[in-house]
């Protein structure tokens, strides 16, 4: 079983994605992702996930939890991810419309369900 790391508010909700997009990480659950998005972003290491929160969400670092999740089917790499984490720019980057894009965080992998162990 491998296990993958999920960086999320200390309500425990997704940090990657905002608004529309932003789901819940309750203990023992099974998550899963709309169909038509990329699917849930997890990273593959522990260290993966303290990098993110350092450089992506440095401001308010103290806010953050990585919790452990188990991927449910089979993890992809992406290429390109929406630059901003908004609705209006996830909906806009999911349509195919033009929005800022940038390469996702080192260890980024997307599965469309993951199991929430902590």
């Amino acid at each position: 079983m491998s296990i993958r790391y999920k960086v999320v508010s200390v309500e425990r909700m997704s940090v990657m994605a905002l608004g529309n997009y932003q789901l819940a990480y309750p203990p023992g659950q099974v998550v899963s992702a709309d169909a038509e998005t990329l699917g849930i972003t997890v990273f593959r290491t522990l260290e993966n996930a303290r990098k993110f929160i350092w450089n992506s969400l440095r401001p308010g670092k103290h806010l953050y939890l990585i919790v452990k999740v188990k991927p449910i089917g089979r993890g992809k790499r992406v290429r390109l991810v929406s630059l901003f984490r908004n609705s209006k720019s996830l909906t806009d980057f999911y349509a195919g419309r033009w929005v800022e894009k940038c390469p996702p965080p080192e260890g980024t992998l997307c599965y469309k369900a993951v199991e929430v162990l902590s």
